[in-house]
């Protein structure tokens, strides 16, 4: 954080590429800009990659609670949080760690994930419940579409948000 150099970036698609946005791993940015990546073993090179699409990576406090979200925009509206890339990167690395959280999209991508690390034990965030709860009947993706709603219809429930993570196996059916 005290340097300005890059470890990864995301940029928003436009055009024929069919997800929202395009992420590179620190040797595609590389050669994107032209710049040579310095000599290193292959294992440190794929470590920095798996680094380079996590946003938010260098700020977190594994010590305590931190919140594993599907996208870097959803990480900007939480603190001690960081933003994959997809909901298709491999996550496990996180189950480790006791003080994850996860927060993923509510869509099918997302409710598979969240199931997955239910079984597992671990904390995810309840949609189902917290819409009811907070008497959202709108179709609602992701956090960032979540704030949008909730500034707009002044629903403060979203100050409760905390209160909406389980890693209880009988609350699959509130993902």
């Amino acid at each position: 954080p005290n340097t300005n150099a890059i470890l990864g970036y995301q940029a928003r698609s436009i055009g024929q590429y069919k997800g929202r946005y395009l992420t590179y791993e620190l040797t595609k940015m590389y050669e994107d800009f032209g710049l040579e990546l310095p000599e290193m073993p292959s294992e440190e090179k794929e470590s920095l990659n798996r680094v380079s699409t996590l946003f938010g990576i260098m700020t977190i406090d594994f010590g305590r609670s931190f919140t594993l979200f599907e996208g870097p925009i959803d990480a900007k509206f939480m603190r001690n949080s960081i933003g994959l890339a997809t909901v298709g990167r491999n996550t496990d690395e996180f189950d480790e760690i006791p003080s994850v959280r996860y927060f993923m999209d509510n869509d099918d991508a997302g409710r598979s994930k969240m199931i997955e690390k239910l079984k597992k034990g671990k904390y995810v965030f309840m949609w189902s419940k917290f819409l009811a709860d907070a008497k959202i009947d709108t179709y609602i993706k992701d956090l960032n579409d979540l704030v949008k709603h909730c500034v707009e219809t002044k629903n403060g429930h979203i100050n409760r948000i905390n209160e909406y993570f389980t890693n209880s196996s009988f609350d699959m059916y509130h993902l």
